[in-house]
This record gives C-alpha cells, sequence and structure tokens, in this order.
C-alpha cells in the first residue's frame, strides 16, 4: 500500500501545479508584445489611423499571430476565459492599436 501512497502523492501535486501557474485575472489587461514584424505592422498602421481614419486590413497570418500571443496571454490566466473577458481583451487591443479599428458605426 506504500507504493499506491506515494502514486497518489505524486498525482496531486502534478495535478495541482496548472492552478499554482496561474495568476488572478489582472484588472487592466497588458496586451503583450508581439513579433517585430507585426509591432512594426500595427505600428504603421497606428500612424496611418491617426494622420487620416485609415483602417488597416491584417493579413491571416498576422491576426494568427496577434490572436495566438493574446490567447497565450489570457490562458496564463484562466484556462476558460468568459465572454467578458474577450470583451475586455478586445476593447485593450483596440485602445492600443486603433488602426485594428473597423471601419463602421461603433457599438456604444
Amino acid at each position: 500500500t506504500d507504493c499506491s501512497t506515494a502514486d497518489t502523492a505524486i498525482l496531486s501535486t502534478a495535478g495541482s501545479s496548472p492552478l499554482l501557474r496561474r495568476q488572478q485575472w489582472p484588472e487592466f489587461f497588458d496586451i503583450p508584445s508581439f513579433s517585430v514584424d507585426v509591432e512594426y505592422r500595427l505600428r504603421q498602421g497606428d500612424l496611418a489611423f491617426m494622420k487620416d481614419g485609415t483602417h488597416m486590413t491584417p493579413s491571416r497570418d498576422m491576426k494568427h499571430d496577434i490572436l495566438e500571443k493574446l490567447a497565450e496571454t489570457m490562458y496564463s490566466f484562466k484556462a476558460y476565459p468568459e465572454d467578458d473577458d474577450f470583451s475586455s481583451v478586445a476593447e485593450t487591443l483596440i485602445s492600443k492599436h486603433p488602426g485594428l479599428t473597423e471601419p463602421g458605426p461603433q457599438p456604444g
């Protein structure tokens, strides 16, 4: 029976480690840094938006890179984010990179 007790202790420790790794969801979500290429393209899009209101149209690869990095960062806080969490992150992303704003009337 010593073996089963040792096995249980190992499983319990291994099972709890992902919970220890999680941090509390932040009051203000900090948008992570993206790759140098994505950051450059975002900066160019933001400058164009501020200059003349041009909305950027990110490529499929750029969207993938942004969403992958955001998902990775969100997962460090919650394995299963809620709708409000996604909305909060989207609003923060748009406020940091206004060039990503979609054209048309914005919900208020």
